[in-house]
């Protein structure tokens, strides 16, 4: 009959460092690996006992909606540290009967932690040098062989932990039959006599081997796993918003750091340094906007937090959505040193250029280890992360390393990408976002009607504001010149956010318009200030004004260089005077409103040069599937 016995490890809860971090230079520092490995068992989507190992840094767990990619993230952010969930936290040892798989039927939640098994028997012989100057060496050594699982050592509980205990899980009667019986008697003396050569090992039964000599043998080993050094744990969701003053900075939903904020811009004089975080994130700043001039300021009200750059002062939601979500993150993440943070759907609000900026910032500025889910594809090619596919298999969540080519294809293919979105389409044409798309497409049919999108070509985005907020000399701006080697019938169309006739382009720009002209393919800049400027203007404005009609009051300026989708924004109903406000509406749904207009029929290439950018773009595609 096989027995196992289970060694204790009363787990001591090591004080993380809450100092803020500064900023390091690359020789001066490396990001840190709190947490190795990872198994979880019965925790919301996942049943049979899923396997995560071989962690680094940046970890991203990518995978469809649904598909339980946040199941991990939950668990680290929730049950880690271990004393979080003992019976001697602060919340106490109850856990919401929902987490466990199958509900209140179902079984207990299981976790394993795992530890390198040379990070393991490092500190084991730091503890007891006198085996590794032994013999006994090699007894030792072919025994952590043994209870290596992945290369890992594991420790094991259930949530919530018991009595704050955890354990390694092991067969006593595997482990007596890995040697004779006397090279255990003469281990055994050796370790009670901790190195002493000179004592004779007395007779020692098989019965005390196994149920005494063995257990605390492998507890000796248990108590030499680092659990007691992994940090607190920190979840940034995937709904952000910077709340208002006054609020806790309890967690980073955005509550509380406007307050956080105006600690670090003016510290006390004991928290100077803090001042060097706050100097980090407006470089990060300067860098998403591609200004030197751009710096966030905390008021005294504190009502905003607020931006200074090109000569003006604006709050930082005017900025976008995206630029608001990026510096926030950001921000979480420089505020906190040597945690364990786990991000909810970084992607949200970013193009994928901008979600690469933001990973370069937090290795390059930040000391923590971070797990991340996403069903963006930007990131599997992050340098030194650790990928993991989340699909679902039968309703159940299943958890596989991507390390390999075929394995991360699997990722993009689960994320419904095409290879002929890039690679086999005929000719691709890149724009900005979905509205651009529904215009594009339109236009080209009506100079073709026999070029079918998805056959002919393809339309990407290059999303949000990457042409805006980039330098010319940027790796991101180089990646996306250089997708013309996955596509030589490539074209890119740009707004040109001209304010006038004189004014010119901004670098980036000028350097995608002058690298197409030199190697091929098209780089369309448009002639007025944005795509919409290709409407006719009574036929946006009336779309504009069936989309928004509860608000719209009269169209503004239309000329090329006006922001042509802005309209005269009536006064509230509830109001006691009706007439109509002069302040301009610029929140208009640019989707709704292109769908509006290519369905109204009125649409023409004849507005500007479109009709000559149209016919460029039809002949390359035309020329591409020939």
């Amino acid at each position: 009959m096989r027995q196992s016995f289970p060694a204790y490890y009363r787990f001591h809860k090591q004080t993380a460092n809450k100092g803020v971090s500064p900023i390091f230079n690359e020789d001066e520092r490396a990001m840190p690996v709190f947490l190795e490995a990872l198994a979880l068992e019965n925790y919301r989507g996942i049943r049979e006992e899923q396997h995560m190992f071989d962690f680094k840094d940046f970890n991203f767990f990518i995978g469809a909606n649904n598909s339980g990619k946040s199941i991990v993230l939950n668990f680290i952010s929730t049950y880690l540290p271990i004393d979080k969930r003992s019976k001697y936290a602060k919340n106490g040892g109850a856990v919401d009967v929902l987490e466990a798989h199958g509900g209140i039927s179902g079984a207990k939640i299981g976790m394993s932690i795992g530890f390198t098994a040379k990070r393991v028997q490092e500190k084991f012989y730091s503890r007891h040098p006198y085996i590794e100057q032994s013999g006994k060496k090699i007894v030792v050594e072919q025994l952590f062989r043994y209870l290596e699982e992945y290369g890992f050592l594991w420790i094991d509980g259930s949530v919530p932990y018991e009595d704050r205990y955890v354990k390694m899980r092991f067969d006593v009667d595997a482990i007596y039959a890995l040697f004779p019986h006397n090279d255990w008697m003469r281990l055994c003396a050796f370790m009670q006599t901790e190195g002493n050569q000179n004592h004779r090992p007395s007779q020692v039964y098989q019965e005390d081997v196994k149920k005494r000599y063995i257990p605390d043998l492998i507890k000796k080993i248990t108590a030499c796993m680092p659990i007691g050094e992994l940090p607190e744990t920190k979840l940034i969701p995937a709904i952000r918003e910077i709340g208002p003053t006054g609020t806790e900075f309890a967690d980073f939903s955005g509550a509380g750091l406007i307050d956080r904020l105006a600690s670090i811009q003016n510290p006390d004089l004991d928290h100077l340094k803090d001042r060097q975080v706050f100097d980090s994130i407006n470089n990060f700043l300067k860098s998403v906007t591609d200004r030197l001039d751009a710096k966030i300021e905390i008021p005294n009200s504190k009502a905003h937090v607020l931006v200074h750059m090109d000569g003006r002062v604006l709050p930082l939601r005017s900025l976008g959505t995206g630029i608001q979500e990026v510096v926030m993150i950001a921000s979480f993440c420089t505020l906190t040193n040597h945690e364990i943070i786990c991000i909810e759907e970084p992607e949200i609000h970013l193009h994928p250029l901008l979600q690469r900026k933001l990973i370069r910032y937090l290795k390059e500025n930040t000391e923590n280890q971070y797990f991340i889910a996403t069903h963006s594809a930007a990131f599997i090619d992050t340098e030194g992360a650790a990928i993991f596919h989340v699909a679902q298999e039968n309703g159940l969540t299943r958890v596989s390393a991507a390390k390999l080519n075929q394995e991360r294809y699997a990722i993009c293919a689960d994320l419904g990408h095409r290879a002929s979105d890039i690679i086999q389409a005929n000719a691709v044409i890149w724009v900005e976002g979905p509205s651009d798309r529904i215009y594009l497409q339109h236009w080209i049919s009506l100079a073709n009607p026999d070029l079918i999108e998805g056959i002919h070509y393809s339309i990407m985005f290059y999303g949000g504001r990457l042409l805006s907020h980039l330098s010319g000399d940027d790796d991101e701006v180089t990646e996306f010149v250089e997708l013309r080697a996955l596509n030589r019938n490539l074209g890119v169309m740009i707004d040109s956010d001209k304010q006038n006739m004189r004014t010119g382009i901004n670098a980036t720009k000028r350097r995608l318009v002058n690298d197409f002209a030199k190697h091929g393919g098209i780089a369309w800049v448009t002639k007025g200030r944005e795509v919409e400027n290709y409407i006719d203007f009574s036929v946006l404005q009336d779309a504009v004004k069936m989309v928004h009609s509860n608000t719209y009051e009269a169209p503004l300026s239309g000329g090329p260089y006006d922001h042509a989708l802005h309209y005269k924004r009536r006064a509230d109903k509830k109001a006691a005077s009706k007439i109509a406000t002069k302040s301009a509406e610029t929140n208009v749904d640019k989707v709704k409103v292109a769908r509006h207009v290519v369905e109204s029929g009125r649409v023409t290439l004849d507005p500007l040069d479109l009709k000559k950018r149209i016919r460029e773009i039809v002949v390359m595609i035309e020329r591409a599937n020939r």
